[in-house]
C-alpha cells in the first residue's frame, strides 16, 4: 500500500496494483477522532480502586443459609463444603471476623450500615471462578496493595483480590462461586419463619377447596436441607374438594373417599409410524451442527376455530423455532411462511433460542395477545425474551425478563389465571426458582435472584 500527498488539499492511496482512491486530509482526521471514540466507548467500565483499606466499622449482616463465624487468619478453613486453608491474607485483613459458608453460594442482608470486605479470584486466569463483574456492578471498591494474594492453594486461577464497600441497612449480596465475607462486625442467622400449620391458612381459597397462606409462593425453603419438601395439602385436605372445575384426572386416592372400583394400569404402545415429525429440511437438518425437529418445551395445541393441531418446534439443535399443523396429529405439514420465504421459520433468524414455549391465552381481551412466547438464548445469566402474537407466526419485539437460567420456562394456570415462570436457578443443583403473575409481560421484571432476596426475586 502506497501513500502520496498532492498539493492540492487531498490524497491518494494505492492499494498495491489495484485501483487508487482520493481522500479528503479531513475525513481522514474525522475518522480517526470517531475510531478513538469508538475504542473509548468499549472500553470496559473499571471499578474504582485505592491503596488503602476503607475506614470504618464493620457492617453488621444477617446469613441466609447455614454458616460459622472465624477469625481471618492463615491455616483457617475457608468453606463449609471445602478443606481450603488460608495460605495468604493482607495485614489489615488479618484476625478480622469471617463468613464461612459454602464455596457454591453465599448471601447476607445488612441489618447495620458498616464496612464489608469480599474477597474473589483474579480474573487474570481464565479459569479464575471470579465474581469480580457482579461485585464492581454493586459498587464495591478494589483496594490494590496488595494487587493480589494467594488466598488458597498453589493455582494461578486462586490468585485473589480485595473489594470493600461501606453497604447500607437492608442491602443485600448474594454471591455465587465464589466469594469471601470478612470483615463483618456481627454475623446472625437469617430467620427463618416457618409456615403456620397448614389448617390455619388464611390466604386465598383455591377452586378445589384448599387454602393457600398468606405469603405464597412460600419463601421458607432452605436450600441446604436434604430433606424431601413437604407437601402439606396431602397431609391436610380440605373436608370437601369441589370437583367441579376442569378434568379431574384419578390417578390415586386424594379424591376417593371410598369405592369398590379396581385401579388396572395398562401398557401404552407407541404408534408403529414413529417418528412422526424428524429433520427432513435445510433448517431442520442444520448443516454441520446437530439436526433436530423436536417440540422440546415448545407446545402442540389443537386449535378448536382451525379445526388442527399446531406445533411450534425447534429445527436444528438450539438453532430456530418452526411451525407445523396436522389434522390428526400424526401426519405433520410444514407450512411456506413468510418470515423467512420457502420455510416454516417462525422465529425471527436474528434469534436463537436454547429453552422456549409456546402458549395460547384464550381468555385475553387483546387479540394481538392470543399468543404468548417465552425464550432464553443459550449462555449463562441473562434476561429472557417474551413475545406475543395474534397468530402464532408473526411475533411482536421482544421484552427483556429478568435474568435467568438457561432452561427457563413458563406456562398459564388457567384456574388461578396466573402466568408462571419456571426458572432454572442453579442455588442448588439443578433447582428452579418459581414466579408468578397476572400479566405476562409485566410480569417478567423480577429482580436478579442470584444477587438478592425479597419480594421482588423468584
Amino acid at each position: 500500500m502506497n501513500f502520496s500527498r498532492s498539493t492540492q488539499s487531498s490524497c491518494k492511496i494505492e492499494v498495491s496494483s489495484q485501483k487508487s482512491y482520493q481522500c479528503n486530509p479531513l475525513d481522514i482526521v474525522t475518522g480517526g477522532i470517531m475510531l478513538l471514540i469508538m475504542a473509548v466507548m468499549v472500553q470496559p467500565l473499571r471499578a474504582e480502586t485505592r491503596e488503602t483499606p476503607l475506614e470504618g466499622a464493620g457492617a453488621e449482616i444477617e446469613v441466609i443459609g447455614q454458616y460459622q463465624v472465624d477469625k481471618f487468619n492463615v491455616g483457617v478453613k475457608l468453606f463449609t463444603n471445602r478443606p481450603y486453608t488460608l495460605k495468604e491474607t493482607p495485614d489489615y485483613l488479618r484476625g478480622k471476623q469471617f463468613v464461612r459458608n459454602s464455596i457454591d453460594q453465599s448471601g447476607f442482608r445488612c441489618v447495620k450500615g458498616g464496612i464489608i470486605t469480599l474477597i474473589t479470584p483474579d480474573p487474570a486466569d481464565p479459569k479464575a471462578a471470579t465474581l469480580y463483574k457482579q461485585i464492581e456492578a454493586d459498587g464495591f471498591i478494589r483496594i490494590i496493595k496488595p494487587k493480589v494474594f494467594q488466598l488458597f492453594g498453589n493455582q494461578k486461577f486462586d490468585l485473589s483480590r480485595v473489594y470493600q464497600k461501606e453497604i447500607k441497612k437492608d442491602e443485600y449480596i448474594r454471591l455465587r462461586k465464589w466469594a469471601v465475607i470478612v470483615g463483618p462486625s456481627k454475623v446472625q442467622a437469617k430467620k427463618q419463619e416457618l409456615p403456620k400449620p397448614w389448617t390455619r391458612n388464611e390466604g386465598e381459597l383455591l377452586y378445589n377447596g384448599i387454602r393457600l397462606p398468606k405469603q405464597w409462593p412460600p419463601a421458607y425453603l432452605v436450600p441446604e436441607n436434604d430433606e424431601p419438601m413437604p407437601v402439606p395439602y396431602l397431609d391436610h385436605p380440605p373436608k370437601v374438594i369441589p370437583i367441579d372445575t376442569g378434568r379431574q384426572l384419578f390417578v390415586d386416592g386424594f379424591l376417593i373417599e371410598s369405592t369398590d372400583l379396581k385401579r388396572h394400569f395398562h401398557k401404552p404402545q407407541k404408534y408403529e409410524g414413529n417418528p412422526v415429525l424428524k429433520p427432513e429440511t435445510e433448517l431442520e437438518l442444520h448443516g454441520e451442527f446437530c439436526s433436530a425437529a423436536v417440540p422440546k418445551s415448545g407446545g402442540i395445541w389443537w386449535d378448536h376455530k382451525q379445526k388442527l393441531f399446531r406445533m411450534w418446534y425447534e429445527a436444528g439443535w438450539i438453532h430456530t423455532i418452526c411451525y407445523a399443523t396436522s389434522r390428526d396429529g400424526l401426519h405433520w405439514d410444514r407450512p411456506n411462511l413468510d418470515i423467512q420465504p420457502g420455510t416454516n421459520r417462525v422465529l425471527d433468524p436474528g434469534l436463537t433460542p436454547d429453552s422456549w414455549t409456546v402458549f395460547p391465552d384464550y381468555e385475553t381481551k387483546d387479540p394481538k395477545q392470543r399468543w404468548k412466547m417465552y425464550m432464553r438464548p443459550p449462555g449463562g445469566d441473562m434476561p429472557g425474551l417474551c413475545m406475543v402474537s395474534a397468530d402464532g407466526i408473526h411475533w411482536s419485539k421482544p421484552i427483556k425478563s429478568g435474568d435467568t437460567g438457561d432452561r427457563s420456562t413458563m406456562f398459564y394456570n388457567p384456574f388461578r389465571k396466573k402466568w408462571v415462570y419456571s426458572l432454572r436457578s442453579g442455588v442448588r443443583g439443578r433447582s428452579r426458582h418459581y414466579w408468578e403473575h397476572d400479566d405476562f409481560l409485566a410480569g417478567a421484571k423480577w429482580k436478579n435472584f442470584r444477587k438478592t432476596y425479597g419480594p421482588e426475586t423468584p
